[in-house]
């Protein structure tokens, strides 16, 4: 009777194997899917929290009180270079404004990125169905003499 045991165990043991192989083939690829979900999500986090903090104090030097020379088209694109990331396309800045009648000035600047495969580029349309891009936008509005 220990003989049949030993020997079922033993079959049991022959039919499992390989299942770790296939556990890891079917899980890995989530796993991939997930940790570049997370590295887009953080990246994108980082770079508005950088977005944010150089838009604000662009804006606060440039915008409100420029040199007395400067128009304000000019302090705009002063702003754009303070806030432009470093020579890549993604993400991407862009400034607007919009000036009122009581001399206030709406200046809106946005930045996209682009999500991307641990750093490396894909393919923004897959299919025929384009891939959004992840935009962030922050607004301020300033009261300064230099609005025409």
């Amino acid at each position: 009777m220990a003989v049949g045991k030993v020997h079922s165990v033993a079959r049991c043991r022959m039919r499992e194997r390989g299942q770790m192989t296939v556990e890891l083939c079917v899980v890995l690829p989530v796993v991939i899917i997930i940790a570049a979900i997370v590295f887009n999500a953080l990246t994108f986090f980082s770079y508005c929290a950088e977005f944010d903090r150089s838009f604000r104090n662009a804006v606060r030097v440039w915008a409100v009180s420029p040199p007395s020379s400067m128009a304000f088209d000019t302090a705009m694109e002063q702003v754009l270079c303070q806030v432009e990331p470093d020579a890549s396309d993604n993400p991407r800045a862009t400034i607007s404004y919009e000036v009122s009648a009581d001399a206030t000035a709406t200046i809106t600047g946005t930045l996209e990125y682009q999500p991307t495969l641990f750093g490396l580029r894909v393919r923004s349309e897959v299919f025929g169905v384009t891939l959004p891009s992840l935009a962030h936008t922050a607004q301020l509005v300033v009261a300064s003499d230099a609005v025409d």
